[in-house]
């Protein structure tokens, strides 16, 4: 795309897998509706141990975060 601007950043994970992280700075898109069932937004989860002690550390170093932790039910798949 002519003019565009993007932020790339590439994060190596044990076993040497790879996130990457791509922000288009320029030009700016149009709004979007967040909802995660929309198309183009995207969503990022981890497994991970200990959770809440986690948050409470990343917070402490003011990691940004839409909502804390939460647990969810495991339920039978919608018909």
């Amino acid at each position: 795309m002519p003019g565009a601007s993007l932020r790339i950043s590439n994060v190596i994970t044990p076993g040497n897998g790879n996130i990457e992280f791509i922000e288009y700075a320029a030009p700016k898109g149009d709004k979007t509706d967040l909802k995660i069932c929309n198309v183009g937004v995207s969503r990022m989860a981890f497994e991970v141990d200990g959770i809440h002690k986690i948050y409470d550390a990343l917070t402490l170093k003011e990691v940004k975060f839409n909502h804390p932790p939460l647990w969810l039910e495991a339920r039978a798949p919608a018909i």
